[in-house]
């Protein structure tokens, strides 16, 4: 038999289409056993948010963007049937690989799955432009490098509306009322600790 030679580069990116009642059959059938990591990851990915969405957290209500979840470990070691300690280490394993981001948060644990490709509806490309407008207005002001602009997207994707808005307006506030501008944070941490609602003396 003639051997076929296959492109090395196939541009395998995204996701493989998996029908939630697919994986509920499988899941039935043959997920009464732990894990391996390979159906753990699938798992993992059955489990992500396929659009955005609320919870609350701390009596706070807090979004949940497309590609992420906030689980608790004891939540993701039911659903594995794996030990917490486990669980941790194929997080941070996952991490590694550069197929997840993982933070926790007292005991849970936030997920982002890296290259979760949904579809942007307008509303989505909007709140876009609006964070356009925020990148180049913080970085007008502050003067900084553009960096870590992924990190400071998924920071933008966890405020509210009126978060969002604030953390434009504010950005001149924030500026001024530093001690020393040398301390300014970078966009991504300006969001993530959303500095735009510290109560400063302008």
């Amino acid at each position: 038999m003639t051997e076929t030679n296959r492109p090395e580069k196939t541009g395998n990116r995204g996701f493989i289409a998996l029908t939630r009642n697919a994986y509920k059959q499988l899941s039935q059938r043959y997920g009464k056993h732990p894990a391996s990591e390979t159906e753990a990851y699938c798992i993992l990915i059955a489990n992500v948010n396929y659009r955005e969405g609320h919870i609350m957290l701390y009596g706070r209500q807090i979004t949940c963007p497309c590609g992420d979840s906030i689980k608790s470990l004891d939540t993701w070691a039911h659903l594995f049937r794996w030990s917490r300690t486990r669980v941790r280490r194929f997080f941070l394993n996952l991490q590694e690989m550069k197929l997840i981001e993982y933070s926790t948060d007292h005991n849970l644990a936030r997920i982002h799955v890296v290259d979760f490709l949904p579809q942007q509806s307008a509303t989505e490309e909007h709140k876009d432009e609006l964070f356009d407008r925020f990148w180049q207005a913080f970085h007008d002001i502050t003067q900084l490098p553009k960096r870590s602009i992924g990190r400071a997207r998924r920071a933008w994707l966890y405020l509210s509306a009126t978060e969002r808005e604030m953390a434009i307006e504010q950005i001149p506030y924030y500026y001024e009322g530093l001690p020393n501008t040398r301390y300014c944070k970078h966009a991504a941490s300006y969001l993530a600790d959303k500095c735009f609602l510290d109560d400063i003396n302008y």
